[in-house]
């Protein structure tokens, strides 16, 4: 999995650029969840593409979200092997931190 990390490659006359690797995410949603739409626009401001996951579409996708977050709420988002359920101002602050912003 791509981590959010700023790396540096040296050019030359020592100047430096910096390259941003975006997060990738996998977040678990319903169409009409309000808190699931605050959370995909949190992570279109942060530039963090996403692959999401309509809990109500799919009931393996439902059963997936109870095994990946351990509860059967929504919104989930997943950044790696990191879990964040729910999405409320606690949230937005622990994944911003982990999206390096």
């Amino acid at each position: 999995m791509v981590s959010n990390r700023i790396s540096l490659f040296p050019l030359r006359n020592s100047d430096f650029v910096r390259l941003s690797i975006m997060a990738m995410a996998v977040i678990y949603t319903a169409p009409e969840c309000p808190h699931s739409k605050k959370l995909k626009e949190f992570l279109k401001e942060k530039s963090v593409q996403y692959e999401e996951k309509c809990v109500l579409t799919n009931p393996e996708t439902f059963e997936e979200l109870a095994k990946v977050s351990g509860h059967k709420a929504i919104p989930v988002v997943v950044v790696g092997e990191d879990v964040f359920v729910g999405f409320d101002r606690r949230v937005e602050r622990r994944l911003g931190r982990r999206l390096g912003g």
